[in-house]
């Protein structure tokens, strides 16, 4: 029973860092603000993004791979939507990461401080 909690974290920290990659690139960031702005997007999303249709092309095939958006790219047709639903389940992924990191943070400015003056051994 251990092993199978160990395997579900892992999995947890996998998609995370997925997720987390699948955002690292302005670009992707404004196509999926595109994306919801317009909720559906056809070829006049390099319009509206201000990329070339190439970029576009690529960087949909990335945040398809992860799950962020579905839909296909076929001849010059680009038709895709935010996946809303792994998009909800990710969010709740950085959630419950981020509430782990904060939830022993230093309460006062002295405490943060004390840790950065601290020497390294």
């Amino acid at each position: 029973m251990q092993g199978d909690k160990l395997e579900i974290v892992n999995k947890s920290k996998g998609n995370l860092a997925r997720f987390c990659a699948s955002l690292n690139s302005d670009r992707r960031i404004t196509i999926l603000e595109t994306l919801a702005l317009r909720n559906r997007c056809e070829a006049s999303i390099k319009e509206i993004a201000g990329i070339s249709k190439f970029t576009v092309g690529k960087n949909l095939k990335y945040l398809k791979k992860y799950g962020l958006v579905k839909g296909s790219f076929q001849s010059k047709n680009i038709s895709y939507c935010i996946d809303y639903e792994t998009l909800e389940d990710l969010k709740d992924l950085f959630d419950a990461f981020y509430n782990k990191l904060v939830e022993n943070r230093p309460k006062t400015n002295s405490e943060i401080a004390s840790c950065i003056n601290k020497k390294s051994i």
